[in-house]
């Protein structure tokens, strides 16, 4: 089931993929630093008693580097971050930073992050996350964020 999603001060382009029992899995075309922090609050105080494990795809090196003082401060409402690798454009296939410039950058602001490279992985952490707790109390927001293919990491999830 796909739908947009509503919530308090939702600043951007959302839309729930999947919910089933704790599991809530949203896509937001958040890809900007302000966009995240803003995304992120607002989920907080929509879905206090969930978990938020967010998967960030940054979207351009350019923009990566630019921002990345403010990347490494947009995602403290998340209880933990996942960074896939930078999804380039057509004009930018390489660049001068990578997404592990950017977990170090969380890491350093004591953010709990974790390299997962690609969709592949990002949706084997998800499917781990979902088989390790279906039993358990706690309820999740299975997020996924930017502008680039990683949507494709939440779909069929649940």
């Amino acid at each position: 089931m796909r739908r947009r999603l509503e919530y308090k001060n939702n600043p951007s382009a959302v839309r729930q993929l999947a919910e089933r029992s704790k599991f809530l899995i949203i896509d937001d075309y958040a890809h900007h630093p302000t966009e995240i922090k803003a995304s992120l609050l607002a989920l907080r105080e929509t879905f206090s008693e969930r978990k938020i494990i967010a998967a960030f795809q940054p979207h351009t090196f350019s923009r990566t580097k630019v921002f990345l003082k403010d990347f490494g401060s947009a995602f403290f409402e998340a209880d933990k971050v996942l960074i896939l690798d930078i999804y380039g454009s057509a004009r930018e296939k390489k660049g001068k930073i990578s997404s592990r410039d950017l977990v170090k950058k969380l890491e350093k602001n004591k953010i709990d992050v974790h390299y997962t490279p690609s969709i592949f992985e990002c949706r084997r952490f998800f499917k781990n996350i979902i088989k390790v707790n279906r039993n358990k109390p706690q309820k999740y927001i299975l997020l996924t964020m930017g502008a680039g293919d990683v949507w494709k990491a939440g779909e069929n999830l649940i």
